[in-house]
């Protein structure tokens, strides 16, 4: 296994909580910690940060990519009160919670010209996040367009920071489906990792704003420096990771989680400091009454907790915390929703093997480790698909 990269321990941790974006779970710590920046910088990250402004097609009702005039009506119907504003948020371009005549003339224009490429890639790529398609073929075609469009987007204005954003993460997402073996991986799948990466670092200075972004760029970065057998490329992407998480500090410990925590053994420091970001989260008190976007399933993943609940019990198992991790595949077992889940069953079978996978991350032969939730071809649709 090539070597991940190992810094000296953080001189201070922070507190994190569960995200909602791209498999949105939660981040980390257990007590006692304090941040290297001003408890006003933490405050103000509690209050919650920018948003990145996102690409919409006026009255795209569906969130499809194409207005249609069924989309009018609907937005008719909400003007005259007759249906809620829920049913058409695209609607509303100029964000004033009203749908008003100015927007429905929007509307209109949107069905004469079509959606731009940036809005059609947009919906295109959360479509198929959320595995809206009912095949698998639907599925490929939207991703497809996803990446059409995404592609054509930024080459029409090569400032458009959301569709490069939405690019890299398209090709992280290519990456987490095709990658089996971290050591061997398949040309195809570095070269998703270099665009994922470049995608990225084009969107973090033109979505300054967002200080979410960093921490997808630092996983990318770091993720192609363990499949290139780079270290310099390694070390980088642990500094951005280091820089991301001290931006937002309940955010980005995700993207720690989800890539170094994945490829590092028990025993290394930096394991150890995913299972430390693990604890604060945790312990941190954000739940889905508090905060239902990040800690709840209230925003882009409908299935986040289920989908965090089997990543942070996964966590556990592979640091030989096996009460730990039964309590939380449990917790997860009996949320609100769980009979829908389409992975219920995988939860079942984690809490069942919850011994013998432990001896394996136990043992001195990496080759037999097992692989957490997150990883492989389902990627983010633990939490993401509805």
């Amino acid at each position: 296994m090539t070597t991940k990269g190992t810094k000296a321990p953080f001189s201070a941790y922070v507190f994190v909580c569960i995200r909602g974006l791209l498999c949105s779970l939660c981040s980390l710590t257990s007590g006692g910690f304090v941040t290297r920046a001003t408890i006003a910088i933490l405050t103000m990250l509690m209050a919650g940060g920018a948003g990145a402004q996102q690409t919409l097609c006026p009255g795209d009702c569906a969130v499809d990519g194409e207005v249609q005039v069924t989309d009018v009506v609907i937005m008719i119907n909400v003007i005259n009160g007759s249906r809620p504003i829920d049913d058409c948020r695209a609607g509303d371009f100029d964000d004033d919670a009203r749908i008003r005549a100015n927007d429905v003339t929007r509307a209109v224009r949107s069905i004469l010209d079509g959606c731009s490429p940036g809005a059609i890639g947009q919906a295109a790529f959360y479509r198929a996040l959320n595995g809206v398609p009912d095949t698998a073929e639907a599925q490929a075609a939207e991703e497809a367009r996803a990446a059409a469009n995404l592609t054509a987007a930024v080459a029409a204005d090569v400032n458009d920071g959301w569709s490069w954003f939405l690019l890299g993460m398209y090709h992280l997402l290519q990456v987490g489906r095709e990658l089996t073996d971290y050591d061997h991986p398949a040309p195809g799948v570095v070269d998703e990792a270099r665009l994922a990466r470049a995608a990225l670092d084009q969107a973090v200075p033109l979505l300054a704003y967002d200080n979410r972004i960093p921490g997808f760029r630092g996983a990318a970065t770091y993720n192609l420096g363990v499949l290139s057998d780079d270290a310099a490329l390694v070390q980088l992407g642990l500094d951005q990771l280091d820089d991301a998480i001290e931006q937002n500090l309940l955010f980005n410990s995700f993207s720690y989680l989800g890539t170094v925590a994945a490829v590092t053994r028990p025993g290394d420091p930096l394991f150890t400091r995913a299972i430390e970001y693990l604890d604060a989260g945790i312990q941190s008190g954000c739940t889905p009454v508090t905060d239902p976007r990040n800690c709840g399933n209230g925003g882009r993943a409908s299935h986040n907790l289920q989908g965090s609940f089997g990543l942070f019990a996964d966590l556990y198992v592979k640091a030989g915390r096996l009460d730990e991790a039964r309590t939380i595949y449990n917790l997860a077992l009996n949320l609100p929703g769980i009979e829908d889940y389409r992975f219920r069953d995988l939860l079942t079978a984690r809490l069942a093997s919850v011994d013998e996978r432990a001896a394996l991350w136990a043992d001195a032969d990496p080759t037999n480790d097992p692989k957490l939730i997150g990883t492989g071809s389902a990627a983010c649709a633990y939490c993401h698909f509805r």
